[in-house]
């Protein structure tokens, strides 16, 4: 088995009742057993987590939680992403462009001269700025790397 490194991540303002998003990097695994929800009080409730074949994981809070804590683990050398279908594509690149633009799809060609179209650059550091401040995945919470 190859070598791997364990992370365990906070999200600190978790709103009870709702479905938040557990952000990790696409060749992290969630480890199940480590999903919980901390009470005010400091009571730990263990939580159960939906992942898609993109590797987004989600789970509904329960009430009373303040904060959710989670665990990834990725392995130290590096493996391929699995293949995605195309309706997953759709559905993926339907929600980017709708929080981030279409302008990060246009390609930028250098021109005659060897320097990539001003125009196009200028628009993609623009839809980059457009979330800049924004919580991860503009979700509500906020993630914190313990």
């Amino acid at each position: 088995m190859p070598p791997t490194k364990e992370t365990t991540i906070a999200l600190t303002s978790a709103k009870p009742g709702s479905r938040v998003l557990l952000p990790m990097p696409t060749d992290a695994r969630l480890i199940p057993e480590r999903i919980r929800a901390v009470t005010k009080f400091g009571k730990e409730i263990p939580m159960q987590a939906t992942v898609n074949s993109l590797g987004e994981a989600t789970a509904e809070v329960p009430k009373g939680a303040v904060k959710v804590l989670y665990s990834i683990e990725r392995k130290l050398t590096f493996q391929p992403m699995e293949d995605v279908d195309k309706k997953e594509y759709a559905t993926f690149k339907k929600r980017f462009e709708k929080d981030y633009g279409t302008d990060l799809f246009r390609i930028s060609c250098p021109s005659s001269s060897g320097f990539a179209d001003r125009a196009s650059n200028e628009s993609i550091s623009g839809a980059l700025s457009k979330r800049k401040g924004d919580s991860h995945r503009g979700n509500g919470s906020f993630a914190r790397i313990l």
